[in-house]
């Protein structure tokens, strides 16, 4: 079950997306967020790679083999640096057919200690397109692939996002497939900054 600190709406909502589970075998269905020094952090992850800075978009779990449908986010202590999150909506990059394609076509390798693997980063399911994105976990594998990617970072940046003021008890619920997000600097020390995250997948059928 989510954790027993979420209300019962949230937990039938997390009923109706799919299956909470665990982002790491042995851990609980809830993870706490804080920002971190770099040498605090676990290996591989971002706050290893940018500590207490900004985050840059990407998607949840991109270097899991089929990454996670759903994130749910809920807000402890908003933090002393009130510092937002930021969202992209895939779908609405101005990406045409041509650059589609060359994303498609071009493999990254995605870093997963020993069992590191092949992906796109952009994939067409069902007239949709499906997001595999985080620069941190994902290098390009040939010159064709740091053209394609190239092209997807620069519609990122280009592209307009929603920000999430947190408060306390604030929660946001993305499309893990569809959206990227982000964590926006903040100008003061915010070890205080706690949200609550958990990974929902789709019941399979």
């Amino acid at each position: 079950a989510v954790k027993a600190g979420w209300s019962h709406h949230l937990k039938r909502v997390v009923v109706v997306l799919g299956d909470a589970v665990p982002s790491a075998p042995g851990r609980q269905l809830t993870d706490l967020l804080t920002p971190q020094a770099r040498e605090h952090s676990l290996a591989g992850t971002l706050s290893s790679i940018h500590g207490v800075e900004a985050f840059p978009f990407h998607t949840e779990t991109a270097y899991w083999r089929y990454p996670i449908d759903w994130v749910i986010l809920k807000c402890i202590n908003p933090g002393t640096g009130y510092r937002k999150t930021l969202l992209i909506d895939g779908w609405r990059l101005r990406l045409g057919n041509d650059e589609v394609k060359a994303l498609e076509d071009s493999l990254m390798v995605v870093k997963n200690g020993s069992r590191s693997f092949l992906a796109s980063a952009v994939e067409r399911r069902g007239g949709k397109l499906f997001f595999r994105y985080d620069l941190g976990c994902m290098k390009r594998a040939c010159t064709a692939a740091a053209s394609a990617v190239n092209i997807l970072k620069k519609r990122v940046e280009e592209a307009r996002y929603e920000e999430v003021q947190w408060k306390p008890g604030r929660h946001v619920i993305f499309d893990n497939h569809r959206m990227l997000h982000s964590r926006a600097k903040s100008y003061v020390p915010d070890a205080d900054r706690k949200i609550e995250r958990v990974y929902v997948v789709k019941q399979r059928k």
